[in-house]
């Protein structure tokens, strides 16, 4: 009986109840930096590094294989070795601007901007936008504007339309709250490039803090107008009662820079945060809440404090305390080496609300619990004993004013509450 030929090893097929060998690792350099590439870039840093490593090792030369190598051990949260792969590469190849600026974002991540200025410095002249533009952060991280801006300057000498590098000299002057010079530098930007969504919004953030919320405003008459719409120079901000006409603000303010900067799509949180305040210090506060409600979801996704600080101010400005106490409470989440601090200011806030209102009950209520919070506070027991003894809870009151003489009140309080006490007395002596 004839024997069966062979079967070829890479023709056979293992038994169903046999997993499938591993597919052999390639061996030569260039197919493990591929492979390697490819698992970073599908999220596989681990397995990433082990097939760099390999690569670099076959070809140690390579700065390309080792610049690979220091991202993948960035993605896997080893910034110490990256680094100190980027040092060795740097002294094999002093002059190669690809590792000088890696080496620089490594040390950005570590906040260690000193090192990133003296790593970026010696190569300036070679940057291309992104390392001019890292090596203006150091700066301004270090508040040396003057060396920011020098350094933006000369970025733009050499890549005088580029947009980042206008941005980033107006906004060293923002962050320095020189509003009048990010305005000239905005004018000087537009002059350069032309107008855009960045250069509005900056220029709304400019206006804003100058105090031109609304600017000069104007009432116009404009046929077919409506609210919202762009007449030439002008912006229609609120119908008139009589016909066609309308509140309109100028060019130089900072809702009509902001509206052309939503309009274009931007679409930045601090785009539309910056919105809210407008019309808040325009002294509409409700338009101002309804715009941050209606990105509520969106715009709370950050983490920073600052954005649920302004959700805060604007539903308090609105009256909307219901939805005031919940931001306070976000915050204090955030925050919670000043969560007493944040929840008894925000208690206080309420509760004044309601005194303004008329409403004893609900401003007693919530002085209490801001009292909860600060239990020391004397200037605070002796507003909430005011207001159980206006809402004729006198026993609380009583209890409230003992407290604050147990303190030691000022002569004048102290006289009031010695003659409301003595009255109490005096009634409870009536009683048979």
């Amino acid at each position: 009986m004839a024997l069966a030929p062979p079967i070829l090893a890479a023709q056979q097929r293992p038994p169903a109840s046999q997993a499938a060998p591993q597919a052999v690792a390639p061996a030569c350099g260039t197919s493990l930096f591929e492979a390697g590439r490819r698992k970073l870039q599908a999220g596989d840093a681990a397995a990433a590094v082990k097939l760099l490593r390999r690569a670099v090792a076959k070809y140690p030369e390579r700065s390309d294989y080792a610049l690979k190598l220091a991202e993948a051990y960035t993605a896997i949260e080893q910034p110490a070795a990256a680094r100190r792969l980027l040092e060795n590469l740097r002294a094999l190849h002093p002059r190669d601007v690809s590792i000088h600026l890696a080496l620089a974002r490594i040390h950005a991540r570590r906040h260690a901007w000193q090192a990133v200025a003296d790593t970026l410095v010696p190569l300036e002249q070679s940057l291309e936008t992104d390392g001019a533009l890292l090596l203006a952060q150091a700066y301004r991280q270090m508040r040396d504007h003057s060396r920011a801006t020098a350094t933006i300057r000369r970025g733009l000498a050499r890549f005088e339309n580029d947009e980042r590098l206008w941005l980033a000299l107006i906004d060293t002057a923002l962050e320095r709250e020189s509003y009048t010079l990010a305005q000239r530098r905005i004018s000087e930007a537009t002059r350069r490039i032309g107008p855009s969504p960045q250069l509005h919004f900056r220029a709304a953030q400019a206006l804003f803090h100058l105090g031109q919320a609304l600017g000069p405003t104007a009432v116009r008459d404009v046929p077919g107008g409506r609210a919202g719409q762009f007449c030439g120079q002008w912006l229609l901000t609120e119908k008139r009662a009589e016909p066609h006409r309308f509140l309109c603000c100028p060019r130089n303010s900072a809702l009509y820079q902001l509206r052309r900067a939503l309009d274009a799509g931007l679409d930045e949180p601090e785009a539309h945060l910056l919105h809210a305040l407008i019309w808040q210090r325009a002294g509409r506060p409700t338009i101002g809440f309804a715009v941050l409600k209606s990105r509520e979801a969106v715009l709370l996704e950050s983490t920073d404090p600052g954005t649920a600080a302004v959700f805060a101010r604007l539903a308090l400005d609105a009256d909307a305390l219901s939805d005031f106490l919940r931001y306070a409470r976000l915050r204090a989440q955030r925050q919670p080496e000043q969560r007493e601090q944040i929840m008894a200011e925000a208690y206080l806030a309420v509760a004044e609300r309601y005194n303004e209102r008329g409403d004893n009950a609900l401003y007693a209520a919530y002085l209490r619990r801001a009292l909860e919070l600060r239990p020391d506070d004397a200037r605070l027991m002796l507003r909430l004993a005011d207001a159980d003894w206006a809402a004729e809870r006198h026993r609380d009151a009583v209890l409230g004013y003992r407290r604050v003489l147990e303190r030691d009140a000022r002569p004048a309080e102290r006289t009031r509450i010695l003659e409301r006490l003595a009255a109490w007395q005096e009634r409870q002596a009536e009683v048979p």
